[in-house]
């Protein structure tokens, strides 16, 4: 579970890159700026869900207390995502959990019982809410931005439009000038041949390449330049496929009979 957190590139854009091949059964090159592969994962954005209570000696208050900040899981200042099978702007992969074949399983301290199962039971559905992912250029600070403009922005390409900024813009000048100048992040999916295997791909989408269930609730994906894959490409998402729960004898959550 990931609660309140985000990771952020460099001023001009990060790339993330997985360009394994999926074989013998095992899955390579899936890229995701935030997250590659999530297997019934839970990422949660504006989470007041207390998951410790106390640190160092301070009760946690969710909203309150400054080091658990309420924000978006997000990343900032993507340029590139590129996976061999599998390449999403917020996640490459996105699948559920599955219980491999028991005659009775006890799951979480006996909370959960599964029993007399016949095939294979998804139980863990991927959970996404909150998320965005943006391109180069994005939630700049001036402090930041002085110091890249410094070391990087004032050479290349945009060096002369980059110096022509005052260093002494507050905040919302800032964030109007730079809006004149994002370029967005693009997605690639590197296969170029049919897939063969079903953890093959060749799949990009701008926020998730693929979907074996779950469920994403307001994700963003902005800026998006350009989603490029030899299967499928989706702006959103690139495929979404519903998750099986195959049959099976019961199931007992607490006291509570489910099947």
């Amino acid at each position: 579970m990931i609660y309140n957190s985000k990771t952020s590139g460099v001023l001009c854009g990060g790339y993330v890159i997985a360009n394994g091949e999926s074989n013998n059964g095992v899955l390579r090159g899936t890229a995701g700026g935030y997250v590659g592969y999530n297997l019934g994962g839970r990422i949660e954005g504006n989470s007041s869900r207390e998951w410790k209570n106390v640190v160092d000696g301070t009760p946690v208050i969710p909203g309150e207390n400054t080091a658990f900040e309420l924000r978006k899981n997000s990343i900032e200042r993507l340029r590139l995502v590129e996976g061999y099978e599998f390449a999403g702007g917020f996640t490459g992969k996105l699948e559920t959990a599955n219980i491999a074949d028991a005659g009775s399983l006890n799951l979480l301290f006996g909370l959960i019982k599964a029993s007399n199962l016949l095939g294979v039971l998804s139980v863990v559905y991927p959970e996404e809410s909150n998320t965005s992912v943006d391109g180069p250029l994005t939630n700049v600070t001036v402090d930041e931005w002085k110091a890249w403009k410094e070391a990087i922005g004032n050479n290349g390409v945009y060096g002369d439009k980059f110096n022509e900024i005052p260093d002494n813009l507050e905040q919302d000048a800032l964030n109007e000038k730079l809006a004149n100048y994002k370029y967005g992040y693009k997605v690639k999916a590197g296969r170029t041949t049919a897939a063969t295997l079903a953890i093959q791909g060749g799949v990009a989408g701008g926020y998730v390449a693929r979907m074996d269930g779950g469920k994403i609730t307001e994700g963003n994906a902005t800026n998006l330049k350009s989603v490029t894959a030899y299967r499928n490409s989706g702006g959103f998402a690139g495929e979404i496929m519903s998750a099986d729960v195959a049959n099976i004898g019961g199931i007992a959550i607490g006291n509570l009979n489910v099947i």
